[in-house]
């Protein structure tokens, strides 16, 4: 990792990094996204549990007030992020980790509801590995209600660029 030592020589920071670490603050398209029936139909196949698939709902066949599976936002967030700083650096990404953030009297997310989210450079940090430098990057996407306003859920993802 890229840290001062007292005593020691400043250590070298690619103009590369240096492009990363003044991008910090970045931030991407808004997108716009309505929960379909599709949506959730996809996950369910997607999340099915020892090779079984999970019965998508046929539309008009789920109650409005149905609860959707907050983690279904995952389809929501544009990967790999188009930063540009992000994309000088390397050749490749690969997958750090990913978290979802529920506030804690957040909504219940329902078919049909209408979220607005923008992804977000938080973080990066230059880090030597045994193959060479890699740029550690973490991105925030927040997901808001269009109609209120209120936060539905954070997504916070680890990217690193080697």
């Amino acid at each position: 990792m890229t840290s001062a030592t007292p005593g020691a020589a400043a250590p070298q920071v690619s103009e590369e990094m240096a492009r990363l670490a003044a991008a910090v603050g970045w931030q991407g398209r808004e997108r716009v996204d309505r929960v379909e029936h599709r949506h959730l139909g996809d996950f369910l196949t997607a999340i099915a549990v020892d090779g079984r698939t999970a019965a998508a709902p046929a539309p008009g066949a789920v109650p409005d007030d149905l609860a959707v599976p907050p983690t279904l936002l995952c389809g929501f967030v544009d990967e790999p992020p188009e930063c540009p700083a992000a994309l000088a650096y390397g050749q490749g990404w690969l997958n750090g980790g990913d978290r979802f953030e529920y506030p804690e009297a957040a909504p219940e997310l329902r078919l049909g509801d209408v979220l607005r989210s923008r992804t977000e450079l938080v973080e990066a940090v230059e880090k030597a590995g045994r193959s060479g430098r890699m740029a550690v990057l973490t991105f925030r996407t927040e997901f808001r209600r269009d109609d209120t306003g209120e936060v539905v859920a954070r997504h916070v993802g680890t990217r690193i660029r080697r």
